[in-house]
């Protein structure tokens, strides 16, 4: 005969989350910024591999600069051109008008009663031409 088997494990305990252990690369991540906000690793004889990293981001804080920079005064050039845009707009519309007042018949004539010429008061006639006879060959 064979002995029964009991399948129920044993007091497993797991451990909650906060207390595992996190992998290599994350607890590597996590002790290289804690160094840094820290600022041990100035500290350290270990400044020479550090300075290269901290350059890296000098630089790349100017090239953000410099582009916030660039971005801001191209911003101001085209609001610029814009208004331009707008005032020659306006000056268009201005002289149109003008000209359209000034080429009414009404205002030509005014100016023109000056010199002695006068509007006709007859409509216009259309001429009607007939063509000559041909001669037949």
């Amino acid at each position: 005969m064979s002995k029964p088997v009991n399948n129920i494990r044993k007091n497993t305990i797991t451990k909650p989350k906060s207390q595992r252990k996190s992998s290599g690369l994350a607890r590597s991540m996590a002790s290289s910024v804690r160094v840094v906000l820290d600022g041990t690793f100035l500290s350290k004889n270990k400044i020479s591999e550090w300075m290269l990293f901290v350059v890296f981001l000098a630089f790349l804080g100017l090239i953000y600069i410099g582009n916030n920079h660039l971005a801001e005064k191209k911003i101001r050039e085209t609001d610029k051109i814009n208004n331009q845009i707008k005032e020659l707009k306006f000056d268009y519309m201005f002289r149109k008008s003008q000209l359209t007042e000034v080429t009414r018949q009404s205002f030509v004539g005014k100016q023109l009663e000056a010199t002695g010429i006068k509007s006709s008061i007859n409509p216009p006639e259309k001429i009607f031409l007939t063509p000559p006879n041909k001669p037949q060959p």
